[in-house]
């Protein structure tokens, strides 16, 4: 039976957990291939583990506020499945552990640089390709 997104290639950040391995599941049973890119390797091998459908998934390690990872994430893709249909940017971080008023300026230029830095390097990364192609 194929699904929905028969043929279609997808790069996933953070799906390793959350709703970025929904979003990744859901489009491997949709019939997609899927790489996940993640910085938690057990949760990725588990997610690579489960997955399931006609779609293909694939994981590698990939920290979004390294540009040189996150291409290679892209890149990796292509390579691995032939061309690229879209990213999700799904990687996030927060600590709600810490009241905002106490927060290090560390822990804000994590969360800065994990929730919109490696959205805007997914993204661009991936657009790159996407004209290209």
């Amino acid at each position: 039976m194929s699904g929905r997104l028969e043929g279609k290639v997808f790069a996933i950040t953070g799906g390793e957990s959350g709703i970025g391995r929904a979003i990744a599941t859901r489009c491997v049973a949709e019939g997609a291939s899927v790489m996940i890119g993640g910085i938690q390797d057990d949760r990725l091998a588990q997610v690579a583990s489960e997955a399931s459908g006609p779609g293909k998934l694939a994981v590698t390690r990939c920290d979004v506020t390294e540009k040189a990872q996150v291409d290679a994430l892209i890149e990796l893709t292509v390579k691995t499945f032939g061309r690229l249909d879209g990213a999700v940017a799904n990687a996030g971080a927060f600590n709600d552990a810490t009241p905002f008023v106490d927060y290090t300026l560390e822990e804000w230029n994590r969360v800065v640089g994990i929730n919109m830095t490696g959205v805007f390097l997914t993204l661009q990364a991936a657009a790159r390709v996407l004209l290209r192609q």
